[in-house]
């Protein structure tokens, strides 16, 4: 896929430990919702627990960018990451050279940032709106991960 802005839904969420055991990552597995791309698959890890404080600040700004890009009533607060599942919005997908898991050339697409679909209003936040919005037909719920 050549860099640019595509829209994508996320499929599947997980919450696991890192690797090196001194963490939690939010990983998220998305698919392309554009017509005749439908076959495109990328992931996103969002370290949200760690010993490393910048980390988990990263992280959380990623995934209060993609919050607000599919209008979540609550950026600040993704009780569980099925609150993501099914809702259309924009990744802003990279290609980087990773030659152990690239293509043939040594590129891997990476997702470099989300925005709100266009025509699509960001949902306002209200100070202590604690009700969530009625469904619409976007939203679809996965399993729980977090």
């Amino acid at each position: 896929m050549e860099p640019g802005e595509y829209p994508f839904i996320i499929t599947q969420s997980d919450y696991k430990p890192i690797k090196s055991g001194d963490g939690m990552c939010l990983h998220l597995s998305m698919q392309c919702a554009e017509r005749g791309r439908t076959n495109v698959q990328l992931r996103d890890f969002l370290t949200l627990e760690h010993d490393n404080p910048t980390v988990v600040e990263i992280a959380n700004a990623r995934l209060k960018q993609l919050a607000v890009a599919i209008g979540h009533p609550k950026p600040d607060f993704i009780g569980d990451s099925r609150e993501l599942h099914g809702k259309v919005f924009l990744a802003i997908v990279t290609k980087e050279r990773v030659e152990q898991y690239g293509d043939s050339e040594g590129y891997q697409n990476r997702v470099a940032g989300y925005k709100p679909m266009p025509g699509r209003p960001v949902r306002p936040v209200a100070q202590g709106d604690d009700e969530p919005p009625p469904p619409t037909d976007d939203d679809r719920m996965g399993e729980p991960a977090f």
